[in-house]
């Protein structure tokens, strides 16, 4: 139940409180998003999209700060020193 709270929480201090009026479900949420003009989905869309990003990048700087990074990083280091990467550029541009 905690969880559902939060995401009360979230929705209600978003550009789109409305949409949480009544709405308590991922199902009534879903069904409220239906109804919306395609461009104010995209609107919520766009918001939903940045407000998981910083989530990301909220828990990336925790992990890195509690040390959680701190082997993969020794790894991806050693791998750099021993010559066995390539630039990215090289990756992308040829798979």
């Amino acid at each position: 139940m905690a969880a559902a709270g939060a995401a009360d929480t979230a929705l209600a201090s978003t550009p789109y409180p409305s949409i949480s009026d009544g709405v308590s479900t991922v199902a009534e949420i879903e069904e409220a998003l239906k109804k919306l003009p395609v461009q104010k989905a995209r609107e919520i869309a766009s918001w939903l999209q940045d407000h998981l990003d910083a989530q990301w990048g909220r828990q990336i700087e925790q992990d890195a700060a509690a040390g959680k990074l701190d082997k993969v990083a020794e790894q991806a280091q050693a791998h750099y020193r021993a010559g066995r990467t390539k630039p990215l550029d090289e990756i992308i541009d040829h798979p």
